[in-house]
């Protein structure tokens, strides 16, 4: 930064002073979460809006909006994920973005969905699971 200042002659005609450049870095995200705070209450809607999937008699326009929902609410809840639930966070993101994906290259249709090579693979992985196990204690220990 130069700051030039220029004062009558009869003093100091100008005078240029460098300032050296910092960058300084703060984490906004907390170490945890807290009942009742911000991440709380986001995820506990991203979870009541993916519990809106409704993957055995959902319609194609109903599964559509329902997961579409969904993965908007849980990317939200994500950005403000506390540090020590950011990789659950974002293992969820993914996992509903694959869902979500495989939905869609089935036009939103359940049965083609579960009967498909994509649908099969995302049903039967045993992440998936994992990570909603892992959803379920934080939830259940830090905002329940």
């Amino acid at each position: 930064m130069n700051i030039a200042t220029t004062v009558p002659a009869s003093t100091i005609v100008s005078t240029t002073t460098t300032a050296p450049s910092t960058t300084i870095t703060v984490s906004s995200q907390p170490e945890t979460a807290v009942k009742g705070d911000e991440f709380c209450v986001a995820f506990l809607a991203a979870m009541a809006a993916e519990n809106t999937i409704d993957l055995d008699n959902g319609t194609p326009e109903s599964l559509e909006a329902s997961t579409a929902a969904a993965l908007e609410a849980v990317k939200a809840a994500q950005t403000i994920a506390p540090k020590d639930f950011h990789d659950v966070a974002t293992a969820f993101v993914e996992f509903l973005s694959k869902f979500q994906s495989a939905l869609a290259d089935n036009r939103y249709d359940r049965v083609a969905f579960a009967s498909s090579t994509a649908g099969q693979a995302i049903l039967n992985d045993p992440a998936g699971g994992t990570t909603f196990n892992a959803i379920d204690a934080y939830l259940g220990a830090k905002c329940l």
